[in-house]
């Protein structure tokens, strides 16, 4: 009898060892991230969830230093390589697939540090420009967009948002959410397909909620902005954002949530022109 019962006990030894063994195995041969920290696979509501975004295309002259950054929270670098303009971070989590993920750092939840600082030859944490402090709720997604309001005291003008919109749950859908982070003055937003504006009047640093639109996968679609003019849908084209693979990643928009965004400055030219970008929420 005190037989049988060792030798299930050691078979039940056995057998959780070789999960273990297993799991480490199977865990060692996953492609690795192409962004260093811990990033969002299922909310565990013991942690918060942050996206940064650099479109300040003034950096380097507002504070006369180099245009490149590095992230903390509470003291702890969150970026492995420098951000410059135009850098998101987190941007894409695995690299053997060509969808944009919806990616975000798994940062502290509850009161918060956020820092950016300039990094020096020895030190990434030579120069701090800002300092922003915020209570982060578990389990909650923010997206942090740097423009070049960043020196304005008015805590509005720092876009710092709550990615409060899940993916739509009805098929045939997606969400749009517009942020104006250009030097530019009010826009409005313009979808080739139902050839009318969606949303009006965005002034600069400007946040919409995600407006639900219907979509489908036959239908091609640019979206454009537009001065703000009257009548609408008349003012000068200032950019335009196909749709496509190339934006948005070889999947369907359908049943997700994203943010476009508009950034730079019409007194510059090259990349800190302004443009359109996006990135996935959920």
């Amino acid at each position: 009898m005190h037989h049988q019962i060792k030798s299930k006990l050691m078979s039940k030894y056995i057998f959780g060892l070789l999960i273990v063994i297993g799991t480490v195995w199977i865990g060692s041969c996953k492609k690795p991230l192409d962004v260093v920290g811990a990033y969002d696979i299922n909310s565990n509501n013991t942690s918060a969830y942050l996206k940064f975004i650099h479109a300040s295309p003034n950096f380097r002259s507002i504070w006369n230093t180099a245009d490149t950054l590095n992230l903390f929270v509470n003291n702890t670098r969150l970026n492995s390589a420098s951000l410059s303009y135009g850098a998101i971070f987190p941007f894409s989590v695995n690299t053997s697939t060509t969808t944009i993920s919806a990616t975000y750092a798994m940062v502290p939840a509850g009161a918060v540090q956020i820092k950016l600082s300039v990094p020096g030859v020895e030190n990434s944490d030579s120069f701090p420009v800002l300092n922003l402090d915020r209570n982060l709720i578990a389990g909650n997604h923010y997206t942090f967009l740097l423009t070049d309001s960043i020196q304005n005291q008015r805590d509005s003008s720092k876009i710092f948002l709550i990615d409060s919109a899940t993916a739509p749950e009805l098929p045939g859908y997606y969400n749009l959410r517009f942020i104006h982070a250009a030097a530019t003055d009010s826009v409005d937003v313009f979808s080739f397909a139902r050839n009318a504006n969606i949303i009006s009047r965005v002034k600069r640093n400007g946040v919409t909620d995600f407006l639900m639109l219907s979509y489908n996968v036959g239908v091609s679609d640019t979206i454009i902005v537009r001065k703000s003019v009257l009548p609408a849908g008349t003012g000068p084209i200032l950019a335009k954002y196909p749709l496509n693979a190339a934006n948005i990643g070889s999947g369907s928009l359908e049943k997700r949530s994203f943010t476009i965004y508009y950034q730079g400055d019409t007194l510059l030219t090259g990349t800190k022109a302004p443009a359109l970008r996006s990135y996935f929420n959920f």
